[in-house]
């Protein structure tokens, strides 16, 4: 069995449609079931429609339906789109309430994916902003005007600070 991708790359909400060559030919069950190893990242349909969810990434496994141990697997990558994080669940700090009429009660949530997406994502945002001090600080190297190159080193050094 061969798969007409072995790999591919897709953001959040998109969808590839995979198609499966069974061989030899003349198989009488052409029938593949699709499987994905992780859902949150890929889910895939019994027609082989895969749809990108949060970021991350996920094998999709193609297999002859007959049993035969004839499969082929297909590595999804999901990115982020402009870096917003998919809210993927909703928790509430209580699983049942009872309440007489007239009453109040307050609900908690905690949403997922967890802060440390969050911070991941401010990892990244830092580390872009350095590369351009960095880049600007380069530039640098040929300027002629050595008291106001001190004066931009200066600056450069004060917002490397502040990113860190």
């Amino acid at each position: 069995m061969k798969l007409n991708k072995t790999s591919l790359s897709l953001k959040t909400g998109q969808t590839f449609k995979l198609k499966a060559a069974i061989s030899p030919k003349k198989v009488t069950n052409k029938k593949v079931v699709y499987k994905s190893s992780n859902k949150a990242v890929a889910s895939v349909t019994a027609k082989g429609v895969v749809k990108a969810g949060s970021a991350g990434t996920a094998k999709i496994t193609a297999a002859a339906a007959d049993g035969n141990g004839k499969s082929a697997k297909y590595t999804m990558t999901v990115a982020r789109v402009n870096n917003e994080v998919v809210v993927t669940g909703v928790t509430l700090d209580k699983t049942s309430l009872v309440l007489e009429p007239g009453q109040q009660e307050k609900l908690s949530a905690a949403i997922s994916p967890s802060e440390e997406i969050n911070q991941e994502l401010l990892k990244e945002e830092k580390h872009k902003a350095l590369q351009a001090v960095d880049s600007f600080r380069y530039s640098l190297k040929e300027y002629s005007d050595n008291a106001r190159k001190r004066e931009y080193l200066n600056q450069l050094s004060e917002w490397e600070t502040q990113i860190q």
